[in-house]
């Protein structure tokens, strides 16, 4: 009997491991990076959360402010300095995005005269 309840209580208490383990929620970014400042610092921020986070797509656009250009380069340039820390940040947690594998998820959205 004694074993029954401590399996109950072990099976309790790592259920909610259990769900957290699953995979992390998929997300493709829309960027009119170089119209201000804010996207630049986002994508910062948001990469060192990419051991929580399954970024699918870079992609810049764009806006009312920025209506005839795109920068896709510029997202490359954050990544090329997350490059230069992520051996840092692997040491803290071993599932945070490869910058490689961010390369490559930069693309071009559609250059058109928005807004």
């Amino acid at each position: 009997m004694k074993f029954i309840v401590l399996v109950l209580i072990a099976t309790s208490l790592l259920s909610p491991l259990a769900l957290h383990a699953q995979t992390n929620n998929r997300l493709i970014v829309l960027t009119d990076i170089e119209a201000d400042p804010d996207d630049t610092q986002s994508l910062v921020r948001l990469f060192l959360y990419s051991n929580q986070i399954d970024i699918k797509g870079l992609i810049a656009t764009t806006s009312c402010w920025m209506k005839s250009e795109i920068h896709p380069k510029s997202i490359n340039n954050v990544i090329a300095a997350y490059q230069q820390v992520h051996s840092n940040l692997i040491q803290h947690h071993a599932d945070f995005s490869a910058p490689e594998t961010l390369f490559n998820v930069v693309k071009r959205g559609y250059q058109s005269m928005a807004c």
